[in-house]
């Protein structure tokens, strides 16, 4: 038998069919169209990524002016709490001469101001990135100051409301004979102060707001904590 002519062979050999070509080009357009997208997914996943960090990052700068609002509030409280702790202690002792004793029933009636807290924060909770705080610590630091330390300062300030309301202010209605512009005479004050319940309500009133006090200072230095810690973590 006689063997095929080498040129022939080798032509058969090393040549492809049009279908085989076109097979190894789709795939390569494939693989490469498989590539972009792994790629554009990639690219959008990471510009998403910075996006949220830098969104999470404004968001503790709002945290932060919430904060020294706060801290302002308290330090206004404080002064104006302690001044009326004062005033109240003098009376109780009847120290009237440096006292407008009209004004006794006003400064009694002075309730514990509440205050919305927290406002960045409630916002980072319904937008889920407060679970993008790596910082484990800084997170419970802001979850207790807002849910345990701010929220037992705003039932306190309620309580406190309804009791001025509901005791301070009806006494002083049904044993203060008011003039008009809701004036009284100091007379009268004293009179109650001397002989009637007016002492222990203000003794109460007054240990109330000690304890006021000290619970402000307490959350003040939490709150100037939490401005330390976040300006250290995003500043």
């Amino acid at each position: 038998m006689e063997n095929p002519p080498a040129g022939r062979a080798g032509k058969t050999g090393k040549s492809a069919s049009p279908a085989g070509r076109y097979l190894k080009y789709a795939i390569g357009e494939i693989v490469l169209v498989v590539i972009g997208i792994l790629i554009a997914l990639q690219l959008n996943a990471w510009k998403e990524e910075i996006q949220a960090k830098e969104e999470l990052k404004a968001s503790m700068y709002s945290m932060l002016d919430d904060l020294a609002q706060d801290i302002e509030f308290y330090s206004a409280e404080i002064e104006r709490i302690g001044k009326r702790v004062i005033l109240l202690n003098d009376f109780t002792q009847g120290n009237y001469s440096d006292i407008d004793i009209e004004d006794i029933p006003d400064i009694l009636s002075y309730n514990i101001p509440n205050k919305d807290f927290g406002t960045t924060y409630l916002s980072l909770k319904q937008d889920r990135q407060f679970n993008m705080i790596k910082n484990l610590e800084l997170k419970e630091k802001i979850t207790s100051y807002y849910e345990v330390y701010c929220e037992e300062y705003s039932v306190i300030a309620t309580w406190h409301r309804e009791f001025v309301t509901e005791t301070i202010e009806n006494y002083f209605l049904l044993n203060l004979p008011y003039k008009r512009g809701y004036k009284v005479d100091s007379k009268d004050v004293i009179n109650e102060v001397e002989n009637g319940k007016l002492l222990s309500i203000t003794n109460y009133q007054i240990t109330v707001q000690d304890e006021a006090i000290v619970r402000l200072k307490n959350i003040k230095l939490l709150a100037e904590e939490m401005m330390q810690f976040i300006n250290s973590e995003y500043k």
